[in-house]
This record gives structure tokens, sequence and C-alpha cells, in this order.
């Protein structure tokens, strides 16, 4: 038997302290942006202007909702395997991976 947890946190930018912790089973970051987000407006009171994340959040339907928020967010729609190719992979068909690296 394995037991992981995958813990998230959100960073205030200017004074680097953490306003928002969490841990969860889920293997993946693509479903914690919105709730990284919620848990830090709970707890900073107030909702992030500027949201980054690193590519493993990147989730379409999350990022648009984190963007209709009111926040500005920046969350590379691709990782490390399009490094390689030079190419990434969500560009082609995806209009938000688009506007995200435009």
């Amino acid at each position: 038997m394995v037991q992981a947890y995958n813990a998230q946190l959100a960073v205030d930018a200017e004074t680097q302290v953490i306003v928002a912790a969490e841990v969860t089973q889920d293997v993946l970051d693509r479903g914690q942006l919105s709730a990284m987000m919620e848990s830090a407006e709970r707890n900073a009171g107030q909702r992030p202007a500027v949201v980054t994340a690193d590519a493993g959040y990147w989730d379409t339907e999350t990022v648009q909702k984190a963007i209709e928020s009111g926040a500005q967010v920046l969350v590379p729609p691709d990782g490390s395997a399009a490094l390689k190719t030079l190419r990434p992979r969500q560009m082609s068909n995806n209009p938000q991976a688009q506007r995200m690296r435009g």
C-alpha cells in the first residue's frame, strides 16, 4: 500500500508569506487551482489579483473560471514535453492556450 498526498501552497508575492495550504489525495495539480484561490481568498480576506502557477495546473475550464473571477491568471498551457519538441501540444486547437502564450 502506498499512501501519497499532494500538498498545495498559495504565497503572497509581496511578503512571501503562505496564505493558504491544502493537502489532497489527488494525483494531479490540475484540479487544485480554484480550490487554492478560494482558500487564499478565505484566509487573506480578499480575492487574489494575480495568480501564477506552473504548467501542472493548466486546465482550460479552470483557468477560464479563474480569469472570470477577475484575477490576472498566468499559467503556462504546456509542460516540459513542449520544450523538447519546441511546439506546445495545446496551442493548435485551444484558443485559451493561444491567449496565454500570446
